[in-house]
C-alpha cells in the first residue's frame, strides 16, 4: 500500500473524520460534546493535520502565548496508521513552526509506548527538567 502522508496546517473541516479521529483514540470525553470538541479545535493556535489520500489519519494542537510556551492540547494518529512516522512529522511541524518557543509542554496518560515516543522526539518528564505539575479538576 502507497502511504504518502501530507500534513497541512490549519483546520480540517471534515467533521466527520475529527470525530472518527478521537473516537479512534478512545478520547470519549471530548466525544459528549462534538460542537465543543469542534469550537476547541478552532480556538486553538495552530492545528496541524496529516493526511493519507484525502483521509484524515493524524491531528496535533497546540495551545500558546505565541512567545515563551507552546503547550501541545492534543496528537492524535489513527490506530491502523501507528509507527509510520506521522505522530513525529506532526511534532516537527509544531516544534519547526516555533523555533523562538523556549519550552513545550504536553501531558499524556502514563503509558510506556506514549513515553518512549515523546523521548524519542525531544521531550523528557517534567521532573528531569526540574518541574511539577500542578492539576485541577
Amino acid at each position: 500500500m502507497d502511504f504518502r502522508i501530507t500534513i497541512k496546517k490549519g483546520i480540517p473541516w471534515q467533521r466527520e473524520q475529527i470525530i472518527a479521529l478521537y473516537e479512534d483514540a478512545g478520547w470519549t470525553a471530548y466525544l459528549n460534546d462534538t460542537d465543543k470538541l469542534i469550537r476547541a479545535i478552532k480556538n486553538s493556535q495552530s492545528v496541524y493535520s496529516a493526511y493519507i489520500g484525502e483521509r484524515l489519519a493524524g491531528l496535533a494542537r497546540t495551545i500558546s502565548d505565541g512567545e515563551s510556551i507552546s503547550y501541545i492540547q492534543d496528537l492524535l494518529v489513527l490506530k491502523e496508521y501507528k509507527r509510520l512516522g506521522i505522530g513525529t512529522k506532526l511534532m516537527a511541524a509544531v516544534i519547526n513552526e516555533n523555533p523562538h518557543i523556549r519550552r513545550f509542554v504536553l501531558m499524556t496518560d502514563i503509558d510506556p509506548v506514549a513515553d518512549s515516543f515523546y523521548k524519542s522526539v525531544g521531550f523528557k518528564p517534567a521532573k528531569e527538567a526540574g518541574c511539577i505539575v500542578y492539576i485541577k479538576e
